[in-house]
């Protein structure tokens, strides 16, 4: 969280009856954080090796972490998560889907388009549970229960991305720090000799692109199929 502690800090008790808030801080024009505050926080960063499922690479029997698939022309990563978590996605390559596993785990499937250098691909998994130390700044709310540390690496959101399933223009940001994107969908449309996706850049670190991808199919006659809207939310991972 980027936050900065000013004298827009105002601590009232519910019995005194001024505010429904026991606590509240403000950045001068919105409340940051309240006695509901709540947040994801980094659970683990997980770096990427080049390596190979087991039995013949069926994803059924669920491949222990840290595994990159490197193909011809693509790469994938199978990346089991706790049930409930995030797990934001820090590579050298252009996306093309990504999809959430249930079979034996709870888990998130990422395919590229593109070779992707596994020693520069990172994950990292964010969820509910907090055990940092206390760190110079503990928060509190009226039951005394720990509602803000210092030194918790809460998930930093930067920014979300949406489009509607059948908007494929293009997106281009430089967010000037190190990112990660929670992908949870990018759209698609199939129609006649026709295959429309969104794909989706994170070469170079700091910047996201998103911009759509035509095929002609010959041959092909697709019923008109639409996709979820695309979906993805940009994180900030620096120090992380």
């Amino acid at each position: 969280i980027g936050l900065t502690l000013r004298l827009s800090i105002f601590l009232v008790c519910i019995s005194e009856g001024k505010m429904d808030k026991y606590l509240e801080i403000s950045n001068g024009s919105k409340i940051v954080i309240d006695d509901e505050f709540t947040n994801y926080s980094l659970q683990r960063v997980i770096s990427y090796h080049d390596g190979t499922l087991p039995r013949d690479g069926d994803f059924r029997y669920g491949p222990a972490d840290g595994v990159v698939m490197i193909g011809e022309k693509t790469a994938s990563i199978y990346q089991p998560v706790s049930p409930g978590n995030l797990l934001a996605i820090k590579a050298d390559g252009i996306i093309q889907q990504t999809s959430v596993s249930g079979v034996l785990s709870d888990g998130v499937s990422v395919l590229f388009t593109t070779k992707i250098t596994p020693s520069l691909t990172k994950a990292y998994e964010f969820g509910s549970s907090h055990s940092a130390a206390p760190g110079e700044l503990l928060i509190y709310n009226k039951d005394k229960e720990e509602i803000f540390n210092s030194n918790t690496k809460y998930l930093r959101v930067l920014d979300y991305i949406y489009k509607d399933r059948d908007d494929f223009s293009s997106f281009s940001k430089n967010y000037e720090k190190d990112i990660a994107v929670i992908v949870n969908s990018l759209s698609y449309h199939y129609s006649g000799n026709n295959n429309d996706t969104m794909l989706l850049s994170l070469e170079g670190g700091q910047s996201v692109s998103i911009y759509q991808n035509h095929m002609y199919v010959q041959g092909a006659d697709f019923k008109s199929i639409y996709g979820g809207p695309t979906s993805v939310i940009v994180v900030d991972v620096s120090n992380y």
